[in-house]
């Protein structure tokens, strides 16, 4: 029989050694992207008119996006957040537990007082920071990361 294709072995190799990612290595990137994204201006998305040249010369104005900072970081947490789930003793467990209670009911009062979203992001987000400083406290009490001197 002959096919149009070839049944090749995996290897691998064009990945290098590593068959995959560690899981402290996977919270380690996770914690970069939200440091990186928390060292940026946390401004609310806009749309922004640009100029581009059409194909015959012309310039027409385009709409782009421009994302929100505040929901970046905020689902940075909640992607952190996800990834250690499994692993939540019973002190996060309580600390997640009331500060989900506090959005909750800050998001009702949001509602029926007609507030803005925007405002609401802006309570979100330092409710997100201190659920980030407690999931960053769950990662050390787990006791990954923790640097060894060398000695034994």
């Amino acid at each position: 029989m002959d096919d149009d294709f070839q049944i090749i072995e995996d290897t691998g190799s064009s990945w290098g050694n590593k068959q995959g990612m560690t899981y402290q290595e996977i919270l380690m990137n996770q914690l970069s992207r939200i440091t990186k994204v928390a060292s940026g201006e946390m401004k609310e998305g806009f749309w922004k008119s640009i100029p581009l040249k059409s194909g015959t010369g012309a310039m027409m104005m385009s709409k782009i996006w421009i994302s929100d900072g505040r929901k970046e970081y905020i689902n940075s947490i909640q992607c952190l957040y996800d990834l250690l789930l499994a692993r939540f003793d019973e002190t996060m467990i309580t600390k997640a537990k009331k500060l989900k209670e506090l959005l909750k009911t800050k998001r009702k009062k949001y509602r029926e007082e007609n507030e803005l979203e925007s405002k609401f992001i802006d309570y979100e987000l330092k409710i997100h920071r201190k659920l980030f400083q407690q999931l960053n406290l769950l990662i050390g009490r787990m006791g990954y990361f923790t640097e060894t001197t060398g000695e034994t």
